[in-house]
């Protein structure tokens, strides 16, 4: 319940709402309509765990490869990420993905 799909991805996390980003809705990113299925330049998937806020700062200078919300390819890699940096914008507790899971789904089920 943290988090309304009609609502811009910049709504919950500010910085991600530039370099043609700004109108990416939830439900755009979640449903692999953003335009943001490959990076400019790599990074270290470990950073996930040892350095988030380096891995918030190269998706938020990202750039969609085209126009969000017309076209749809899945993001194989970078939908975690983007996943995980918007969840723990949206959590009140600021959990990320893995927490999220332990604690609202694996420990009650």
């Amino acid at each position: 319940g943290y988090l309304d799909y009609k609502k811009r991805v910049s709504y919950y996390w500010p910085e991600f709402g530039k370099n043609g980003k700004e109108n990416i809705t939830v439900d755009m990113l979640l449903s692999h309509q953003a335009g943001l299925s490959i990076t400019k330049g790599t990074i270290d998937i470990r950073l996930l765990k040892t350095n988030q806020t380096k891995v918030e700062e190269f998706l938020e200078e990202q750039e969609p490869i085209w126009k969000p919300g017309t076209a749809y390819s899945y993001h194989v890699i970078t939908f975690g990420m983007y996943v995980d940096v918007l969840l723990r914008k949206a959590d009140p507790k600021h959990r990320n993905v893995d927490q999220i899971f332990k604690e609202e789904i694996a420990e009650p089920f």
